[in-house]
């Protein structure tokens, strides 16, 4: 038992070294401030949203369904930030071999990487609940000492749900590295089909409560067969309770205990595979140097799924919620006038965008991927503006055309002006540019070059978290005259903004080729 605890301890510890910046007290502050900022999203997305369906669901008669549903929003969202760095936690790392080699079982291994991916999920998952059980009390069955027992109980163990979930996906992406041709292609695919159903299910959301009331019979059946573990939630018994503790832990020990039996074939496979792709150097014939580093960061992110779909999803997000609006363009010309018309709505909408577009932000974390071949761009006769800006150039390829093409479709599907138009559009074009050279200058104060695969950079590293952050604070700011009452027209407003995103891009750009030249010189 001390050694499992012991390797419990060590992969839970080296889950928030990844988080943190540094080896000092400040990367483990830092490590904490992001835990405490997801913690801090989970408990406002559940406090908004089980009270809004309690007391739509209350009205309905159905206030017994909510914490079952709010339950499985938590297992599902603790699914969406954690299943690709699943495979991370259960298969990467640099010490495996070395820990196989120790007196200790495959099995106490494969657990304790469990283990630490479930308190990663419960991080998540178990603050989303604390709102979700206060709204079901509060609708439905009322305060109760057995209540709290019931709900403490519940958030401790829907955690293993989507961290066993987590862990099925995290096997099979591992598998795949190392089974399939064109492994990038497919992951590609598959993260898009998954992003589709969670943006198809986000739009369906607010009709929940409905949809629950004319399909109330599908869902009791569908509650006590296939979502078992949701169903007993709505049980007050003894004996419900311990069912639902069954079927939370057994099947999470199954799965950790099947995972181990192959566990050292995949850590083999992995291990071979990275070893053939340390240094592998290749030709790009192009016209320019920049064109030659511009392929090469396009390569680099489509051959990195993870990559993609962590610094994209913020663009697919805003072209899907576009085509669906004009798709949806008389629901919305009817819903306006309830909700104040056009011009109470602008400023939401356009600084909303604003925000989403925000965080495609590949920059942050370009440095970073460069990883061990960081020398090769050091050593080579480039000039910053070559090598800076052909990393900038990539971000605002995926970042531009999102909000162009953003600013059209929500600007046709709402009756917007062109004037108006054009206004939110170069607002958002000078946001983009802003975050791509920003990007920049986080990762090169916030590098992260010793990391064994992409998943850490990508998802779990401060410049990570600041280009995905970092950006929709600077919106969150320009949108406080409105947040304050003072009364402004959007569209020249945003003109305004265009005009200050831009010089600080500038400014934050010539600075980089100078500040910034001697810090890329300096990494090591």
């Amino acid at each position: 038992m001390r050694k499992f605890l012991a390797l419990t301890r060590v992969n839970f510890r080296a889950m928030l070294a990844a988080l943190s910046v540094g080896r000092t007290k400040k990367g483990t502050l830092s490590s904490a401030v992001i835990l405490l900022v997801f913690g801090a999203l989970a408990l406002y997305l559940s406090g908004t949203y089980s009270f809004l369906f309690g007391a739509g669901l209350s009205e309905l008669g159905l206030a017994e369904f909510l914490l079952p549903l709010m339950a499985m929003i938590g297992v599902l969202a603790g699914l969406l930030f954690t299943f690709a760095a699943a495979g991370n936690i259960l298969y990467g790392g640099r010490d495996a071999d070395l820990i196989l080699s120790l007196p200790v079982s495959a099995f106490s291994v494969m657990l304790s990487k469990m283990l630490s991916l479930y308190l990663e999920n419960l991080v998540f998952v178990g603050l989303w609940l604390i709102p979700a059980g206060a709204a079901h009390m509060t609708f439905g069955s009322g305060v109760s000492a057995w209540g709290c027992v019931r709900l403490a109980v519940h958030i401790l163990f829907s955690p293993l749900l989507s961290a066993l979930l987590g862990a099925l996906a995290g096997w099979l992406s591992a598998l795949a590295s190392f089974r399939m041709r064109r492994k990038a292609l497919w992951m590609n695919l598959a993260y898009l089909v998954f992003f589709g159903a969670i943006f198809t299910g986000s739009l369906y959301i607010n009709n929940l409560p409905a949809a629950l009331l004319e399909n109330e019979a599908a869902v009791r059946l569908a509650l006590n067969t296939w979502l078992l573990p949701f169903g007993l939630m709505m049980r007050s018994g003894a004996g419900a309770l311990l069912a639902f503790i069954a079927v939370c832990l057994v099947p999470f020990l199954a799965v950790s205990w099947l995972l181990c039996r192959r566990y050292k074939a995949i850590l083999s496979g992995l291990t071979a595979r990275t070893l053939r792709k340390d240094f592998r150097l290749t030709r790009l014939s192009a016209r320019s140097s920049f064109l030659a580093l511009y392929r090469k960061e396009a390569g680099r992110y489509f051959g990195s799924p993870i990559y993609v779909f962590n610094t994209l999803f913020g663009g697919i997000l805003a072209v899907g919620a576009s085509v669906a609006a004009v798709v949806m363009r008389g629901e919305i010309a009817a819903m306006l006038p309830l909700l104040g018309g056009l011009d109470a709505m602008l400023p939401a909408g356009a600084f909303g965008g604003a925000a989403v577009l925000a965080t495609i932000c590949t920059t942050a974390v370009s440095v970073s991927m460069e990883g061990k071949t960081l020398w090769i761009l050091k050593s080579s006769p480039l000039p910053p503006r070559v090598l800076f800006g052909a990393k900038a150039a990539f971000n605002l390829t995926l970042s531009l055309p999102c909000a162009v093409v953003c600013a059209g479709l929500l600007s046709f599907a709402v009756g917007l002006a062109p004037a108006a138009a054009v206004c939110i559009a170069l607002f958002w074009c000078s946001v983009c540019c802003f975050v791509a050279v920003g990007g920049l200058w986080v990762n090169l104060f916030f590098p992260k070059l010793d990391c064994p695969n992409d998943t850490l950079i990508v998802k779990q590293s401060m410049s990570a978290f600041l280009g995905i952050f970092g950006g929709m604070l600077a919106v969150g700011a320009a949108y406080l005259p409105y947040w304050a009452g003072i009364a402004l027209n959007t569209p020249l407003y945003c003109l305004a903004l265009t005009v200050l995103f831009g010089a600080a891009a500038l400014l934050l750009w010539l600075m980089l080729l100078r500040a910034g030249s001697r810090r890329f010189t300096s990494l090591i």
